[in-house]
């Protein structure tokens, strides 16, 4: 039954993040168009946000049902999640008009065990939540690491939480106030998946502090640490190096390779195109390429098998950073990914933003790689 309903859950997934790429995509892309009167861009945006509550939506739905996930031991970067769901939040705090503060008081040299995909999961739900019910003013995270305990506290300046829904307020489908929610929206899903999460890694979600000024939540979570030397320079990636990059876009539906082209393409990238795995191999044995976005669902031959085929076959690209940018989103996907030898999982829809994130984030990832 657990088997069953995890290949249900990464089916949803898949068949409701392929559309979403296409809405959310072409909206980002329209949104930055500058021929656009005031009142077109005005309904783009609006698609575009209403594309981003769908896709948090998806991602709650899933998160509160995968109740059955194991708990997984991971060593990653500390400063580098946190900072990674903070500029998430900000940009979505940018759009409302608001300011967002980030005190990050972890050293950037840690690296901690754990679960990064529930503690990145946990602390999205809480930052989203906080942009969400905070009208004006700034949303702040802080984040301290004691050891091995990992304090992550998140200030709003929401209209606070009533005393009555207090001791309801991390149960599944508890929507708070009516009007509220008619307002923001949401499922109540985000809470108790939080919690979830952070008790499964030694910790908690608790509300610290509400009032009429806002509300302030904690997470925290147990980690197991060790230290890495951190003198190696950071490769170039997108933002450093764009002009001079050759991508190779992979993927079997022609709208996803548009609008991932017109991505690059704006950043200065120089862009090739492959239809499918088998002509992704073909591409990468004879021409040098830097970055490959790779599909993985496709016909003939998958992203999985094409990465492993350019690895280990002597190909001109066979050291290009490779990430995935797929509709298979759940944390065994990102896990089979990265152990074909890619470098980084980019779960579908895509935006400006977040393509030129991961792709930075790649780049430091083969960087890894390739001294190991």
């Amino acid at each position: 039954a657990a088997a069953a309903k995890a290949r249900f859950l990464a089916l949803m997934s898949h068949e409701m993040r392929t559309p979403l790429n296409g809405v959310s995509g072409y909206a980002d892309l329209l949104s930055r168009r500058a021929d656009l009167t005031d009142e077109a861009r005005a309904q783009v945006v609006a698609v575009r946000d209403a594309g981003e509550a769908m896709l948090r939506l998806v991602e709650d739905v899933l998160d509160a049902s995968d109740d059955d996930a194991a708990v997984r031991s991971e060593t990653f970067p500390v400063a580098a999640l946190v900072r990674e769901a903070g500029e998430s939040a900000a940009m979505a705090a940018e759009a409302k008009g608001l300011a967002f503060d980030l005190d990050l008081d972890v050293d950037e040299a840690v690296r901690g065990r754990g679960d990064p995909h529930r503690l990145a999961a946990a602390l999205r739900h809480l930052l989203s939540n906080a942009v969400k019910f905070t009208d004006q003013g700034r949303v702040a995270l802080k984040a301290r690491l004691d050891g091995g305990r990992l304090t992550l506290t998140v200030r709003d300046m929401g209209p606070g939480i009533a005393p009555e829904l207090e001791p309801v307020l991390f149960d599944l489908f508890q929507l708070g106030d009516d009007s509220l929610n008619r307002r923001h929206g949401g499922a109540g899903l985000g809470l108790p998946a939080a919690r979830r999460h952070a008790r499964a890694m030694g910790g908690d979600v608790i509300l610290s502090r509400t009032s009429a000024q806002g509300s302030v939540f904690t997470l925290t979570a147990q980690l197991d640490l060790s230290a890495i030397e951190t003198d190696v320079e950071s490769p170039g990636g997108l933002t450093d190096a764009a002009s001079s990059l050759r991508v190779l876009v992979v993927d079997d539906h022609p709208t996803n390779r548009l609008m991932l082209r017109t991505m690059m393409e704006a950043a200065g990238c120089a862009v090739a195109e492959a239809v499918d795995g088998r002509d992704a191999v073909g591409r990468a044995a004879l021409e040098i390429f830097d970055l490959i976005l790779m599909d993985v669902r496709m016909p003939r031959l998958n992203g999985l098998e094409a990465t492993q085929m350019i690895r280990d076959g002597g190909a001109a690209s066979a050291q290009a950073v490779v990430l995935a940018v797929t509709a298979d989103a759940m944390p065994e996907d990102a896990a089979r990914c990265l152990g074909v030898g890619m470098d980084g999982h980019l779960a579908k829809p895509v935006t400006h933003d977040r393509l030129y994130a991961a792709v930075d984030q790649a780049f430091r990832a083969a960087q890894a790689r390739l001294a190991a």
